[in-house]
């Protein structure tokens, strides 16, 4: 009705212009707006509710609306293999990682990581498997838990460089000839004899083996020998010890091994517990990762799980990383640190 309305207008106009009819004129061009104006907002209401329509079309699986075809085809799996392939480019790693054990704290841990299905990589001191006879027979059985749970093993040397510094950092390191002695053999070969006295599979021992010959940390010192990644710290006392602990650092790079520092601890305290909460921990993750971008290394130790303390030492290890995997964050071994992708 608008629209015969609008062109009956339109004829009127053309005949007052013929007869030079001013006021007519006037008084028919305010009518024709009247009616031209809802009918144009017609039209563009119309024309929005078709695009709306066009693009909230819904296809069944496999197949996603073409606009251009105006239909359901099939997905391109070119293009969804390039958004798989997107996803990966976002991935961010930690590498949890844990030293001093095995000791009575460990076994915790392991519960932890085996109910979240996590791997973790741990720094072991060999000793603790031959001294205090006891203790170190259950420090045995968790070195079994760790290599047949899949976790990665380390070197921290032999007795942590007690012989060298009975009283933490002081001189832990006089020189590279006999320093470099603690390490390598005389670790492996305590891990070698527990884990084929308790039956543990050959192949599974020499992987062990394989892992401490190339991944070590040194006790006190966050030294860093990773493919391209070099880099100290002034971590022990006096000078000399810091300067022999470069050494040794670069002589175990030399000989093969990849040693291994941290981007962020979680701090123990005095009585060597945790300072802070998971979710401070979390907090402290930087975006943008550390000596590799979005890659990890988060320094924590095994004593802090053992029994005691005011608090579930082991519900925060498990909210931390529960809260980390729900942010996205994938947790591996250093063992595939300089070969897994972000």
């Amino acid at each position: 009705t608008k629209l015969i309305l609008l062109d009956s207008l339109l004829q009127e106009i053309a005949f007052d212009m013929s007869r030079q009819r001013p006021l007519h004129i006037i008084v028919s061009l305010i009518c024709l707006l009247t009616v031209s104006l809802p009918i144009y907002n017609l039209l563009i209401v119309q024309q929005v509710s078709r695009k709306i329509q066009q693009n909230d079309r819904t296809c069944t699986e496999g197949f996603i609306w073409n606009k251009t075809e105006e239909k359901c085809l099939p997905k391109n799996p070119v293009q969804e293999e390039k958004k798989k392939e997107a996803k990966t480019e976002d991935a961010f790693y930690l590498y949890l990682t844990f030293d001093d054990g095995p000791n009575d704290g460990t076994p915790r841990i392991l519960d932890v990581l085996k109910n979240l299905d996590v791997r973790a990589t741990f720094f072991i001191v060999g000793r603790h498997l031959e001294r205090f006879p006891k203790q170190a027979e259950v420090n045995r059985k968790t070195l079994v838990r760790l290599a047949k749970e899949g976790h990665c093993i380390g070197d921290h040397s032999y007795d942590h460089m007690s012989h060298n510094a009975e009283n933490a950092h002081r001189g832990a390191y006089r020189g590279v000839k006999d320093d470099i002695r603690w390490f390598g053999e005389m670790n492996i070969a305590a891990v070698n004899s527990s884990l084929t006295n308790a039956g543990v599979d050959r192949d599974d021992i020499n992987n062990v083996i394989g892992s401490m010959r190339t991944i070590i940390r040194l006790p006190y010192t966050d030294k860093w020998r990773v493919g391209d990644i070099h880099s100290d710290c002034i971590c022990t006392e006096p000078d000399s010890s810091t300067r022999n602990a470069i050494d040794l650092s670069d002589a175990l790079k030399k000989n093969g091994a990849k040693v291994f520092g941290w981007d962020v601890e979680w701090t123990m305290s005095s009585d060597n517990r945790y300072v802070f909460g998971p979710y401070d921990m979390v907090s402290k993750l930087n975006p943008e990762g550390g000596r590799r971008y979005r890659k990890l290394v988060i320094l924590s130790h095994d004593r802090i799980h053992r029994p005691g303390g005011d608090r579930d030492y082991a519900e925060d290890l498990s909210t931390f990383i529960r809260v980390a995997l729900k942010r996205g964050y994938q947790f591996r071994t250093l063992d595939t640190y300089l070969t897994d992708k972000p």
